[in-house]
């Protein structure tokens, strides 16, 4: 018994250590995390976008000072919500996102989180791997003229994708663009 004692002193000391951690980056909403972490971090954020809540985990944009997209993934743990990490990458400029039912982007971090930008028509939908992507308006966020028809588009999956493939389906269900 004499031996367990140090050992659960030990993991009483690490457990509460994790937890003081999580409790510090831990706030009530989602904009208030990414307010605080931009805060201690130092991020570049331009205009917060908006995002989409899977569950207990969520995917949000913004735009830096650079012009670029960038997804902030976050986590909702026991304190509240809190950022799990930055994502940008080639494609995701508005001014790279070109003509109508074009896509560019797709970062997936981690091979669970899959997001990116898009050019659509109001009724489009996208398909990541079988599965409908949140669809976040850049338009009625941003007042630049090129965020008109342009969307964020997020799909988290429970288990990691080895591959993902990408479509574009119209308002009458017909595939209008499809990636390998």
């Amino acid at each position: 018994m004499k031996r367990l004692l140090p050992a659960a002193v030990l993991l009483v000391i690490i457990g509460s250590a994790f937890l003081i951690q999580d409790f510090r980056r831990s706030y009530p909403d989602i904009p208030e995390a990414i307010d605080r972490y931009k805060k201690t971090d130092g991020f570049q954020m331009k205009t917060l976008i908006g995002g989409h809540t899977f569950g207990e985990e969520a995917v949000y944009f913004y735009v830096n000072r650079k012009d670029e997209i960038v997804g902030v993934e976050l986590g909702k743990g026991v304190f509240g919500w809190m950022v799990r990490g930055l994502s940008t990458g080639s494609g995701m400029s508005l001014k790279e996102v070109g003509e109508r039912h074009s896509f560019t982007g797709g970062i997936n971090t981690n091979n669970r989180i899959i997001f990116g930008l898009a050019t659509l028509d109001e009724s489009d939908r996208i398909i990541i791997n079988g599965e409908d992507a949140a669809l976040i308006p850049l338009g009625a966020h941003l007042e630049e003229e090129e965020a008109k028809g342009k969307y964020a588009w997020a799909i988290v999956f429970d288990k990691r994708q080895q591959s993902y493939k990408k479509e574009i389906i119209d308002k009458d269900n017909r595939k209008i663009v499809e990636s390998p």
